[in-house]
């Protein structure tokens, strides 16, 4: 529409067709636009969608050894600012057989200070 409207960044009257507005080939409406605002709100988005199950490979029995495991994460949110953050590392489970040792959780990136979207 905008390239029919003279005097207009993309004013081009040779590409005008027939119903553009202001057209000179107009045989629709000739309603010259006026500027005005717009505003709408939108209500907060926050989404986390982890990535492939993290895989440890094969546990060797009896020999103590540090096993480390990764996926991605897919970060959307329109908060001013967010965070990720663990609470209860707790612990590898094999029925009900425990490791000894708690699991130790590390993001490459846990805080945002404003709106993001597709972090990995």
């Amino acid at each position: 529409m905008f390239r029919c409207v003279e005097g207009s960044t993309f004013f081009s009257p040779h590409h005008c067709h027939p119903g553009d507005v202001l057209s000179p080939t107009a045989d629709g409406p000739t309603d010259t636009p006026v500027a005005g605002d717009v505003g709408g709100s939108v209500p907060a988005t926050l989404s986390l969608t982890l990535g492939a199950n993290a895989s440890f490979g094969a546990f060797t029995p009896g020999i103590a050894k540090t096993y480390t495991a990764s996926t991605t994460a897919n970060v959307i949110s329109t908060a001013s600012d967010a965070a990720l953050s663990v609470s209860e590392p707790g612990r590898l489970m094999n029925g009900t057989f425990a490791l000894t040792s708690p699991l130790r959780v590390a993001f490459s990136k846990s805080t945002w200070t404003g709106p993001v979207a597709t972090t990995r």
